[in-house]
């Protein structure tokens, strides 16, 4: 059973501006699950969500800023996992990277491959 669900930042999340879709959906799904973002985005993405008052709906936000680590070295999800206090086999990440999401999948975590809202709202509620 899926109890966290991890997000990619750039090329998830935000594009070009903030995929509002998403986050709608998330928060729609607070409840339900744990949302968190593992990016290798350098920029301020607590200063954003802040902005847009989207910050609450995250447990947490690993970036290399604090690590010095990027997907899809496999120390830094091991990392997430220790932050978020979860396995594998239950987190769901989601990502626009392919390599990302192998390095996901060879640790045991479901993944998306993000291409769109549509199908990841389509592959999601088929889990």
């Amino acid at each position: 059973m899926i109890k966290n669900i991890i997000f990619d930042w750039q090329g998830v999340l935000k594009k070009i501006e903030l995929n509002r879709k998403l986050f709608e959906w998330i928060e729609n799904n607070n409840d339900k699950y744990v949302f968190s973002i593992l990016s290798n985005y350098t920029g301020d993405i607590v200063g954003q969500l802040k902005k847009t008052g989207n910050l609450s709906n995250f447990e947490t936000i690993i970036t290399p800023k604090e690590y010095s680590l990027y997907k899809p070295d496999q120390k830094i999800f091991n990392i997430l996992l220790k932050n978020i206090n979860g396995t594998p086999n239950e987190s769901l990440f989601i990502d626009d990277s392919i390599e990302n999401i192998k390095a996901a999948k060879k640790l045991n975590f479901k993944a998306i491959h993000y291409k769109n809202n549509l199908d990841f709202f389509k592959k999601i509620n088929n889990l």
